[in-house]
């Protein structure tokens, strides 16, 4: 909480740019914190070290330099030399009663040397100048001699003090050079964003087919041009569909509703004969009929496409729908055309879904099949499981749907032919139904064409034993 509180109070309406330099300067200078600390704690603990050291090598060959094998204090050569050696070290000598026996030089003022409770410990003066060291030297009962040594460490604390100034000079410059140095290169790095924004800014519903200037596809900046290309692209078709789909609607309500008018005008300008009210009755009713068939169509596909519609399943015998829906086909058509149909339909497979909406599917595949094969042409119709999977396959001979079409089929009031009369055929929402009903069953609708000799269309349901072995429907 204190952190989104910190958070927003300093970058609420900041750019990019300062948060990049702000958070990343207080890190380096939490980095640099600590490594000056780091370091200056362990070369004080070094030298200390060192000192202390001295100190106790001073304390014990004070041993062999001041005293002979009897005991006895004495200045002898190796005095000396033990004190020519250890010229930055200050060596006293006392007797038990405190009295100084030996000064290399002048003593410093410090704690009593008859107190015991600071032998053998390395202790700092009240100044801070020097740190020494007591020890107690016993060579029998009788000989007992107190040695004290002292350091002066102001030459090491003042190299310390100049370390700890480098240190804090050093991390200001840091900070201070990394905050301009890092402006700088936010603002270079930046920039292909500010322009990417500039050139997107200009893009609206009216230039959807204007793209971004092409970056290197490798680094961030060119995997963002291109991704928003890629959506660009999907919003051109969109509005392109929509557009298409808003004018093919208004084309679709709009003429029966001319026409149902044109009729109703012309009936009301002089009185008419009750079989010409009655005829004019009839064509009015085709013509709404036509109207509640699209209006049902988008109602149907609004329902399929809908993320959160919820489909009322239950298994069903896909295998007797396939069935009832062929010899409904047969039964109705009244074409001019003899056509040759021809199944394989096997006889144990069941899914579950939408028994209506799978029904409505079917139906729409073999309706269009009859429409578009010629006179002495044949349809296929196939039922077989593969895998965990239902498939229906028809196929039918006839003018095909050439290459350039197959993309588009399933596009709403989509017609090959866009010169087709009404007569000719119907909205162009059949197989945009179709690829509905499909994917909201889990499935997948897949057509193949050879222009000039066959049409195949292909539909993956699951199977309904595959939900009760597993329990949900297996991905394609």
């Amino acid at each position: 909480m204190e952190w989104d509180i910190f958070y927003n109070t300093m970058f609420k309406n900041r750019s990019i740019r300062f948060r990049f330099v702000f958070i990343f300067t207080l890190f380096l200078l939490a980095f640099l914190c600590t490594f000056a600390f780091l370091v200056y704690t362990l070369l004080a603990h070094k030298i200390n070290e060192n000192i202390q050291k001295s100190l106790l090598f001073a304390v014990q060959q004070s041993e062999q330099s001041f005293f002979d094998r009897h005991g006895n204090f004495h200045l002898h050569e190796k005095a000396r030399e033990h004190q020519e050696i250890m010229h930055f070290i200050i060596l006293g000598i006392y007797d038990l009663r405190g009295c100084l026996l030996y000064s290399s030089h002048d003593l410093p003022k410090c704690l009593p040397v008859h107190s015991p409770a600071y032998h053998k410990k390395f202790i700092e003066t009240h100044d801070g100048n020097y740190l020494y060291y007591t020890d107690l030297l016993m060579k029998n009962a009788e000989k007992r001699y107190l040695i004290r040594a002292f350091y002066f460490q102001q030459n090491e604390k003042s190299d310390l003090k100049d370390l700890r100034n480098i240190l804090l000079a050093l991390i200001v410059f840091s900070i201070f050079a990394c905050a301009i140095g890092g402006l700088y290169f936010a603002s270079r790095l930046l920039l292909p964003f500010r322009l990417i924004a500039d050139e997107a800014s200009r893009i609206s519903v009216e230039n959807l087919n204007e793209r971004l200037p092409y970056y290197i596809a490798e680094d961030e900046v060119g995997k963002l041009c291109l991704t928003l290309n890629g959506l660009f692209s999907r919003l051109h078709a969109s509005f392109e569909a929509l557009k298409r789909f808003t004018s093919d609607a208004s084309h679709e309500l709009k003429t029966p509703l001319t026409i149902m008018r044109g009729d109703i005008e012309v009936l009301l300008r002089k009185k008419r004969s009750p079989e010409e009210y009655e005829e004019t009755l009839h064509y009015t009713i085709k013509e709404i009929d036509r109207m509640i068939r699209l209006s049902n169509g988008l109602l149907l596909l609004a329902k399929a496409e809908g993320k959160k519609a919820k489909i009322e399943k239950n298994p069903f015998s896909l295998t007797q729908i396939v069935e009832e829906v062929l010899e409904y086909c047969l039964r109705s058509y009244k074409g001019e055309k003899q056509i040759s149909v021809t199944a394989n339909i096997n006889k144990d497979i069941s899914v579950l879904g939408n028994q209506d909406w799978i029904q409505q599917m079917i139906e729409n595949l073999l309706v269009n099949a009859l429409q578009y094969t010629p006179n002495l042409g044949c349809i296929e119709i196939v039922l077989s499981h593969t895998g965990k999977h239902a498939q229906f396959i028809i196929s039918n001979t006839g003018p095909g749907i050439p290459k350039e079409h197959l993309p588009h089929i399933f596009e709403r009031f989509y017609r090959i032919d866009q010169g087709r009369t009404r007569k000719q055929g119907g909205f162009g929402l059949g197989l945009s139904i179709c690829k509905a009903l499909t994917e909201a069953h889990q499935g997948k609708i897949h057509v193949t064409s050879i222009p000039g000799e066959k049409t195949t269309f292909s539909i993956l349901l699951p199977l309904f034993s595959d939900f009760l072995h597993d329990g949900t429907f297996s991905s394609f």
